[in-house]
């Protein structure tokens, strides 16, 4: 299952790279079902809501992963970006 969740995660940092943000987010969505504390996945769906200016979305994301990794400093700047 582990490699699996791998696979699931590498397919979704290529659709992002790729610039196809819809099938990265379902991706993503997919794997949190499994793994709702994935702070790599949660970061990413963050970063997504904020390429398209909206921070208000990427914030329960980032809380979320805040939560996982509460010593995680990228998280909480990203945090921080999404509140400015």
């Amino acid at each position: 299952m582990i490699v699996e969740e791998r696979d699931v995660f590498a397919r979704a940092s290529e659709a992002w790279h790729q610039g196809r943000h819809e099938a990265a987010t379902q991706l993503l969505r997919t794997l949190l079902e499994t793994q709702p504390r994935h702070v790599a996945a949660l970061n990413t769906l963050a970063m997504i809501a904020l390429n398209r200016g909206d921070g208000q979305s990427a914030i329960p994301y980032l809380q979320r992963a805040a939560a996982a990794e509460p010593g995680s400093a990228p998280i909480r700047v990203n945090l921080f970006q999404a509140f400015d």
